[in-house]
């Protein structure tokens, strides 16, 4: 299995830039950010397309902006229609998120594919679109791996 280095994930950093205000995600991206809790640093992506999607070389990253705070999916990477994907702290990626953070995700041409930004304490339980894929983010019950309910 591949694996991403620091110089790699600097190229692509620098290739898609820090996010401006003015940065718009993706608006048919198959792929975007379910869920996240600041508590247990655990990220929830759903494919809300009707096919696999492959994520080889997509990759998230907090809002800080620099590489150590950046996981980029291996090759071969994939998430099957409707499915979800939980990404977790010491499993998937090293870092954590702040009481009042923003999670990114990129696809492949470091485009911004979506965004999960929340207010002081709003992830301390779950922050979640209802219904997945295409609600507006809330606070929520936590289900990483499941449908999102409130």
């Amino acid at each position: 299995m591949k694996t991403w280095t620091v110089p790699l994930l600097s190229l692509a950093l620098a290739a898609c830039g820090a996010p401006s205000e003015a940065a718009v995600p993706i608006e048919n991206s198959p792929v975007v950010i379910s869920e996240v809790s600041s508590t247990t640093d655990q990220v929830e992506l759903y494919n809300r397309s009707g096919a696999a999607v492959d994520v080889s070389a997509w990759f998230i990253q907090d809002e800080d902006q620099d590489a150590t705070k950046t996981y980029a999916f291996p090759a071969g990477s994939t998430i099957a229609a409707g499915a979800f994907l939980v990404l977790e702290k010491g499993t998937a990626h090293a870092f954590g998120f702040g009481k009042d953070d923003v999670v990114y995700l990129y696809d492949v041409d470091g485009e911004l594919a979506d965004v999960a930004d929340w207010p002081t304490n709003g992830a301390l339980v779950s922050w979640c679109r209802v219904p997945d894929g295409t609600g507006e983010f809330g606070e929520c019950k936590p289900t990483f791996g499941a449908a999102n309910s409130r």
